[in-house]
This record gives structure tokens, C-alpha cells and sequence, in this order.
């Protein structure tokens, strides 16, 4: 609320303080909200020019290096908190269920045992969001599908998976290209799903 008092003119003391449109006022969704803030208070380029610094800087949040995480617990145990905060799950060695939904303390005892399985379908991962998977070195199934920021040079960092990677599954992420496809199918990978 205070920074639509910013954007309206100040802390109420003193002027007239124009009605919003009436689209603002109506159940509109979040971004149509912002676009019509926008559009009424600078023509549409500032407010859409900061939204969209808004959205990269949450990307890139959500896609931050667990630095810290993985001095303490291990390169396994910050994947998998990426991983579940990401909203996708893991699978670790000699274990048949898979871990979903939030962090668990439980997890803790699982420190040594090494993540075999990633399903991050569906989630914002980024270039940069891998550095948090990299580390691990029996990794046999990674799921990517759904992913709109998943792209060739994506695929191209998967490299480092080549000794262990069974399988690899890309569909529908619309960023990935044909171009790509040289890098993965010359590697180990057996199954990919496009």
C-alpha cells in the first residue's frame, strides 16, 4: 500500500489523490493489475521495465547456488534442497519411494547416501540453477520436462553427467532447440524423451 501511495502522490497530505481504473479494482490477476497500474501512471514502459526486473530477480533467486548448504551437509543434501524448493523431488541410491513437498530434518540422515534421481518437471530451473546439481556423480535420472527456461545451453552443461546419466527427459520445454540434440545424443544417455 505504501508504494502505491508513492506512485499516487505521497503520503495522502495534500493534493488530490486520482481514482485507479476501474480494471485495478476488479479481481484482475496480479500481472494485469501491474500492467494497468502502469499504463495509467507512465504510459506502460516503466512499470512493465520494472516488473520485469522483478521477475529476473526472483528467477535468479530461486535459481541461487546452496553454497552454504553444501559446505555443511554435502553435495547430495544440497541438491535435494534445491531440488524440493524448487518444487520437483529426489530419489536416493538403494531407496524406492521418492522425497516431495518441503525439507524434512529426516533428510539429514541421509547425508552420505548419494541422489540417483531428480525431477525437477515443471520448475523454473536456469543455466545457473544447475550449478546446484553438477556435484552429483550417480546421477541416472533427470527430469526436465515442462520447464520454460530449459534451453541448448542447458542441454550443452549436462556434459558432466555423461559417466552416469540413464536417462534424460526434455519434453516440452519450448526453448529447446534441434541444435542441441548432437551434444546429447553422442553421450551415454539412453533414454531421451522429447
Amino acid at each position: 500500500m505504501a508504494a502505491l501511495r508513492a506512485v499516487l502522490g505521497g503520503r495522502g497530505g495534500g493534493g488530490r489523490v486520482p481514482v485507479p481504473p476501474p480494471s485495478l479494482c476488479r479481481g484482475a490477476s496480479a500481472w494485469g493489475a501491474l500492467q494497468s497500474l502502469g499504463q495509467w501512471c507512465w504510459g506502460g514502459g516503466a512499470a512493465a521495465a520494472w516488473a520485469q526486473r522483478l521477475r529476473s530477480r526472483r528467477l535468479r533467486r530461486k535459481n541461487a547456488y546452496y553454497g552454504l548448504t553444501r559446505e555443511r551437509y554435502g553435495d547430495n543434501l544440497a541438491a535435494a534442497a534445491f531440488t524440493l524448493l524448487c518444487g520437483g523431488g529426489v530419489r536416493f541410491k538403494d531407496r524406492d519411494l521418492w522425497v516431495r513437498g518441503r525439507w524434512r530434518p529426516e533428510l539429514l540422515q541421509l547425508r552420505n547416501v548419494p541422489v540417483v534421481a531428480v525431477d525437477l518437471s515443471g520448475s523454473q530451473l536456469t543455466y545457473d540453477g544447475l550449478d546446484n546439481l553438477v556435484q552429483l556423480r550417480e546421477l541416472q535420472h533427470l527430469d526436465l520436462s515442462g520447464c520454460p527456461h530449459v534451453d541448448d545451453w542447458v542441454l550443452g552443461r549436462l556434459h558432466v553427467f555423461q559417466g552416469s546419466l540413464l536417462e534424460l527427459a526434455v519434453a516440452r520445454c519450448p526453448r529447446v532447440t534441434e541444435r542441441a540434440w548432437p551434444r546429447c545424443t553422442t553421450s551415454r544417455i539412453c533414454g531421451v524423451w522429447t
